[in-house]
């Protein structure tokens, strides 16, 4: 045998071994370190979206991501007006969900009003097994305990508002990949094993930018961009999201749809034509 064969046999044994090695760290790693990998992609941004009902202009939501030294912090904002009888109400929902920057949760609080209900959800992770989590109606000057918890949890719980951003930077987006997650829903309390999937790919159009149209006294559209976008399976309603994480399309089960688009779309012209636009100054996102 030659001395090229023997050198040619040698890198490729090396290969063999190289490629063995990363395979069996790969399938050996735990759920902690794949998230931590994971957290190192996330990226701060804020999304802006219509809501939708029926076709109509109704509300705004935002999604906003702050990567701090030691936290990870996702606020989801939505803002609508509902029908009350004859009338409408104003409705507001806030998340806040803290993280160590290997994406393990550490705290959240839920804020929800209407005209007359305000609610207030807050819970902590006291440690890896114990979830406290307290529900207060926020009225009158100290507020009303009316559930107070704390739950055993085994291994990563993964807070909703979480699981696009958690299940797309996990791998490469392709049909046909899932991951098995325990999902925590911070507004109920809920804590169930989901399993998501991501089930179809399409592309979709966002309007990305705006210009003020004095003559129509409201903002248009002067810019789209295409984005790729695959559907989630195993969270509620139709949830497409793309490559980052950050939704693009929630069609959710009550019927309301969250549509992306520049800010000024979403929030600008909702507020100019809302019957309740007076209202507005105590709901700022």
């Amino acid at each position: 045998m030659s001395r090229r064969s023997v050198l040619a046999i040698g890198i490729v044994f090396a290969w063999v071994i190289g490629i063995a090695a990363f395979t069996r760290r790969e399938l050996s790693r735990n759920e902690s370190e794949r998230l931590a990998e994971s957290a190192l992609r996330v990226s701060p941004g804020a999304t802006h979206f219509a809501v939708l009902t029926n076709g109509k202009h109704v509300g705004y939501a935002s999604t906003t991501v702050d990567t701090l030294p030691s936290r990870i912090q996702v606020t989801d904002y939505l803002v609508s007006d509902v029908p009350a009888g004859d009338s409408l109400r104003r409705h507001t929902v806030r998340h806040r969900v803290r993280l160590s920057r290997g994406l393990k949760l550490h705290d959240f609080t839920v804020q929800q009003t209407t005209d007359s209900t305000p609610l207030l959800v807050r819970g902590r992770l006291l440690s890896d097994s114990l979830l406290d989590f307290v529900m207060r109606v926020a009225s009158g000057p100290r507020g009303r305990t009316i559930d107070s918890v704390r739950r055993v949890v085994r291994g990563q719980i993964t807070a909703v508002p979480l699981i696009p951003i958690v299940t797309m930077l996990a791998g490469q987006p392709r049909v046909g990949r899932g991951s098995a997650l325990e999902m925590f829903d911070p507004a109920t309390g809920a804590l169930r094993p989901a399993n998501i999937r991501l089930a179809a790919e399409s592309l979709f159009v966002v309007p990305d930018s705006a210009v003020y149209d004095g003559g129509a006294a409201k903002w248009r559209a002067v810019h789209n961009d295409s984005v790729r976008a695959w559907r989630l399976d195993g969270v509620p309603g139709a949830l497409w999201v793309d490559a980052l994480g950050h939704v693009v399309r929630h069609e959710r089960p009550d019927g309301v749809v969250l549509q992306r688009m520049a800010y000024e779309l979403a929030f600008n012209n909702w507020r100019s034509n809302s019957p309740l636009r007076g209202k507005f100054a105590a709901h700022r996102p």
